[in-house]
C-alpha cells in the first residue's frame, strides 16, 4: 500500500473517531461498546462546546496534530471566539486535561472512603471508578500527552496522582493497623491497585484484549480487587 493511501486511510479513521467521540482502536467486534459523547452542537455554552470538541480532537490527533481551526469548526464557532475563551492552544489543552483527567478524584475518593464501611466492597468501588476514569479518551490523552507534552502532563497530573495515593494510602494504613490487611507499604499497595486496573484498561482498550476466554467484562473490577486483596495462592 502506498504511503499516500495509508495516510488517507489514517485520516479517515481519525475523522471518524472525532465524529463518534469513541477512541478505542481495538479490532471491529472487540472491546466494550460505548455510547458517543454528546456532540458539541447539543451544548449551549460556547466554552463547553469548545472543550468537548477539543477533547475529541486532542484525543484523536494528539497535541501537535490538533489544529485550533479543526477544534473551532467542530465546536461550531470561529477561531476568534475560541481565542476569546482560551488565550492559547496550550491553555485549551490544559483545560481539557483538567476537565477529563478527573481533577476531583481525591474528593470523590474521600466520599467513597467515608461512605463504605466494608473494606472489600470499598476497594471494589474504587476499582470500578478507576475503570470508568480510564476510558479510551483518557488513555489517548494520557499517551499523547506523555509523548508530545511530557513536562506539562507531569506538572499537571503528578500532584493529583500523589494526592490520590496519599488519601488511599492513609486509608490502607488504617486497615493495616486494624489487622484487616497485611503490614506492607501502604503507598505501594495503593499504586498496585491503580496499576492493575490501568494496565487492564490499556491492554483491553488499545490492544483489543477485552474479549478474553472465560472473562466477563462486568466482573473485571471485582476479580482484580479480589486478587489484590487475597492474592492467587490458596491458603
Amino acid at each position: 500500500m502506498s504511503s499516500s493511501r495509508q495516510f488517507a486511510q489514517t485520516e479517515r479513521r481519525l475523522a471518524q473517531a472525532e465524529a463518534r467521540g469513541v477512541f478505542s482502536i481495538a479490532p471491529p467486534g472487540e472491546g466494550r461498546l460505548r455510547s458517543p459523547a454528546p456532540g458539541p452542537g447539543r451544548l449551549k455554552s460556547s466554552r463547553e462546546r469548545v472543550l468537548v470538541a477539543a477533547t475529541a480532537v486532542f484525543a484523536a490527533r494528539g497535541y501537535r496534530g490538533a489544529s485550533t481551526k479543526r477544534i473551532a469548526d467542530r465546536a461550531g464557532v470561529n477561531q476568534a471566539t475560541l481565542f476569546r475563551i482560551f488565550n492559547s492552544k496550550r491553555e485549551l489543552y490544559l483545560k481539557v486535561l483538567e476537565r477529563k483527567l478527573a481533577a476531583n478524584v481525591p474528593s470523590s475518593l474521600l466520599r467513597t472512603l467515608e461512605g463504605t464501611p466494608d473494606h472489600e466492597q470499598l476497594f471494589c468501588e474504587i476499582a470500578e471508578r478507576l475503570e470508568i476514569l480510564f476510558d479510551p479518551t483518557f488513555i489517548r490523552l494520557l499517551l499523547a500527552g506523555g509523548l508530545e507534552q511530557p513536562q506539562q502532563l507531569k506538572k499537571y497530573l503528578r500532584p493529583r496522582l500523589l494526592t490520590f495515593y496519599s488519601v488511599l494510602g492513609e486509608y490502607i494504613q488504617q486497615r493495616i493497623l486494624s489487622g484487616d490487611l497485611r503490614d506492607l507499604d501502604s503507598t505501594s499497595m495503593a499504586r498496585a491497585l491503580v496499576g492493575m486496573v490501568f494496565y487492564e484498561r490499556i491492554f483491553n482498550e488499545l490492544l483489543g484484549g477485552r474479549e478474553l476466554p472465560g472473562q466477563d467484562p462486568r466482573q473485571v473490577s471485582k476479580t482484580f480487587t479480589n486478587i489484590w486483596l487475597h492474592g492467587v495462592v490458596k491458603h
